[in-house]
């Protein structure tokens, strides 16, 4: 009590930070506690694609010093779209899973789609894709990711590696390489266009 008559102001302040670190800290453990969960079922779910697929790790420095282009379906896309048809063979492009559909609409190609969703809804990304295009479109993808859309993806899929079906199957000694999965899709699509090698890396 005496320390907050003498520095008010200070005490304000801590206790707002306090605060706000307590919601944000039982935030992230309730939604850590709920994916869990939902993580290990998806797991399950895609062992079968896991263990028959390739992985991430063939991406390795293959297009190093090359641009790499982060697409994301954000608000500014649609005014930057077209703009994207110069670079399709001048850059690598990395479509985040809800933008692959905008940008396949215009006529344009990626190299690379990226899958981070574990929700359901997450299916509707790929659905009535041309097969035939789909197949020039590896689809990289965390093992975590919802089954639905995987089942729903007509192209390949490179998996990066998960330790925790690398540690229950050792005697299989899968190397599917490392994809840092980053706090959103684009966060991702990003560590793996340094996987590649790509310099510089721009979002979009």
């Amino acid at each position: 009590a005496p320390s907050m008559q003498s520095q008010s102001q200070y005490y304000e302040v801590a206790s707002q930070l306090l605060e706000e670190f307590v919601r944000g800290g039982s935030m992230t453990v309730r939604t850590a506690m709920i994916l869990s969960k939902v993580s290990f079922s998806n797991r399950y779910e895609n062992l079968v694609e896991y263990l028959t697929s390739g992985g991430v790790r063939v991406l390795g420095n293959r297009y190093r010093g090359v641009p790499g282009v982060i697409v994301s379906a954000g608000p500014s896309l649609h005014r930057n779209i077209d703009r994207l048809a110069e670079l399709e063979n001048r850059a690598v492009l990395f479509a985040v899973s809800t933008a692959l559909k905008p940008l396949l609409g215009r006529g344009i190609t990626p190299h690379f789609s990226v899958l981070l969703d574990y929700h359901l809804v997450s299916r509707r990304y790929f659905d009535r894709i041309d097969p035939e295009i789909a197949k020039g479109i590896p689809l990289l993808c965390d093992v975590k990711a919802s089954p639905e859309a995987l089942r729903s993806y007509n192209g390949p899929v490179l998996f990066g590696g998960d330790s925790l079906i690398d540690y229950l199957l050792p005697e299989m000694s899968i190397k599917k390489g490392v994809m840092p999965s980053g706090s959103t899709v684009a966060h991702a699509a990003y560590h793996l266009a340094h996987v590649c090698g790509c310099d510089p890396i721009i979002f979009v």
